[in-house]
């Protein structure tokens, strides 16, 4: 079930705590980037895919097929662990998503889909093995699964580099407005 931000923050020192413990004697990392959505949500990992190589660590970006394509062309290893968006939204769920702003909606585009990408997901992580995850929204859910019941001492890190991430007096991030739902707040 998803955590609420409560925990997540009540998770951050022991995060912290990982970290530091995996820095001791490293001097480089082998850092996981995953993402879903479109050019927009890779374009972020991809930039501190480079950055990260610049400073000498070792990267897999992990997500669409067109994302993967993309990173080959900037030599990274890629993992293609979720479907492609554009297919998403060239269905009629999706078309109904894009005109209604109902995003929720475009979830029934997956009813069909019978790629078992949470085994993708786990072999290519399981097979670069990596310090530090770090990940974009839209593939949230494979993520916390993995950092959680697969390999619990990763650490896991969500990049919220988004317009709707980034609170605000006006605007809290989206995660913040489920839970203040949930909890009757």
């Amino acid at each position: 079930p998803p955590r609420s931000v409560r925990a997540l923050a009540a998770d951050a020192p022991s995060a912290l705590a990982g970290l530091r413990s995996a820095a001791m004697g490293k001097t480089s990392y082998k850092v996981a980037l995953a993402t879903q959505g479109t050019r927009g949500d890779f374009q972020p990992m991809l930039a501190l895919g480079l950055g990260f190589r610049g400073a000498g660590h070792e990267v897999l970006l992990m997500g669409n097929e067109d994302h993967v394509k993309a990173a080959r062309e900037f030599a990274f290893d890629g993992v293609v662990c979720c479907a492609e968006v554009k297919d998403i939204l060239k269905s009629e769920h999706g078309k109904k998503a894009m005109e209604t702003g109902d995003l929720i909606s475009a979830a029934k585009a997956f009813e069909g889909d019978q790629e078992d990408w949470s085994e993708r997901f786990r072999n290519g992580l399981n097979k670069f093995e990596p310090d530090v995850l770090i990940y974009s929204p839209l593939i949230q859910g494979l993520c916390e699964w993995y950092a959680t019941t697969v390999k619990p001492d990763l650490v896991a890190l969500q990049a919220g580099y988004q317009p709707q991430m980034i609170p605000s007096s006006d605007f809290g991030p989206i995660v913040l407005h489920r839970v203040e739902l949930e909890e009757g707040c």
